[in-house]
C-alpha cells in the first residue's frame, strides 16, 4: 500500500502519526512524508528572541514583543509571529543556516521512522491563511498526482493552528474522489499543543473513531521527535517526551493496548 503523510510543519508528522508511520514501514508499505511549510520564518529561539538576518547579511536580534502588533494571528503557542506581513513567499528576514538545520532534522527524524521518500515544501510558515486555499491545494495535488497514494494522513481540521486548518481543507480539495481516484482512505491526526488547545465553541473537537496500535513503535516515535531539539519542552508540556508517551498510553487504554495513535476517519472505500 502507498501511504502519504501530509504535515504543515517540521515535527507535526512525528507528533501526530510517527508511530503509525513506523508501523506502515514495518508492514512493507511504501510511505512518503510531505512537510509543506519551510519551518523557519515564524519560529522563535528558546530565549524568546528571533535571530534575524536582513537581506544585506546583517544580523539583528528582535524580541517577539516588538512585532506583537504587526498583524497576523498567533502561532500554536499563542504568540504573534515575529515576521512582517509580506506578499513574498518567504519573509525578507531569516537565517538560512537554521533552515538547513531544520531540514536536516526532518531527514533524521523520518529516517528513524524508516522513511526514505521525503518532500520538503516551501510554503510560508504560520502564513498559509494569506494564500488562497486553491494555491495550497495545487501543491498537494501535484504530490498526489506524482505518488498516487491509497491512504492519506493529514491534520485535523479543527486545530487551533490555522496552518493546520488551511492545509486540512486544501488536502480535502486536492483529493476529491474524482480528482484523486487512487485515494481509498483519508485519516486526520491530532497535533499535541494545537489540537487540544482549541475550544469546542470556536472549533470542532477531535473525536477519534480509528486507532492504530503503536506499542512496538512508541520508542521509535520518541527517538524521532528527539531530533527536533528546538521543539522539545519540559513536562508537563504536551510536546515533552513524557507527555507524548502518556498520550500514547491514554489512547492505547481506549482500545486495550499499551500505546496507540488516534485518528478521525474522513472517508474510506473498502
Amino acid at each position: 500500500m502507498k501511504v502519504l503523510v501530509i504535515a504543515a510543519h517540521p515535527d507535526d508528522e512525528v507528533l501526530g502519526v510517527g508511530g503509525t508511520i513506523a508501523c506502515h514501514v514495518a508492514k512493507g508499505d511504501r510511505v512518503k512524508v510531505a512537510v509543506m511549510c519551510e519551518g523557519i520564518s515564524a519560529r522563535f529561539s528558546p530565549e524568546g528572541r528571533y535571530e534575524l538576518r536582513t537581506t544585506d547579511g546583517a544580523r539583528v536580534g528582535v524580541p517577539a514583543a516588538v512585532h506583537a502588533g504587526v498583524g497576523g494571528t498567533g502561532g500554536e503557542n499563542g504568540n504573534n509571529f515575529a515576521v512582517p506581513m509580506s506578499s513574498q513567499p518567504r519573509a525578507p528576514w531569516y537565517v538560512p543556516e537554521r533552515l538547513d538545520e531544520i531540514n536536516k532534522e526532518i531527514r533524521e527524524a523520518t529516517r528513524i521512522l524508516g522513511v526514505t521518500d521525503l518532500h520538503i515544501g516551501k510554503l510560508p510558515d504560520q502564513r498559509l491563511e494569506q494564500l488562497p486555499v486553491s494555491d495550497v491545494a495545487k501543491e498537494v495535488e501535484q504530490l498526489v498526482s506524482d505518488f498516487e497514494p491509497e491512504l492519506v494522513y493529514t491534520h485535523f481540521g479543527g486545530d487551533i493552528n490555522r496552518d493546520h486548518r488551511v492545509l486540512a481543507e486544501a488536502v480535502l480539495v486536492a483529493i476529491r474522489p474524482y480528482a484523486a481516484p487512487s485515494v481509498k482512505e483519508i485519516l486526520m491526526y491530532e497535533t499535541p499543543s494545537s489540537t487540544e488547545w482549541g475550544s469546542p465553541y470556536l472549533t470542532i473537537a477531535f473525536q477519534p473513531n480509528l486507532y492504530v496500535d503503536i506499542s512496538p513503535f512508541l520508542d521509535q516515535k520518541l527517538e524521532a521527535f528527539a531530533r527536533y531539539s528546538g521543539e522539545i519542552r519540559p513536562f508537563p508540556h504536551p510536546r515533552s517526551p513524557r507527555a507524548l508517551a502518556d498520550r500514547a498510553h491514554f489512547w492505547g487504554s481506549r482500545i486495550n493496548r499499551e500505546s496507540a495513535e488516534a485518528f478521525v476517519l474522513v472517508r474510506s472505500t473498502r
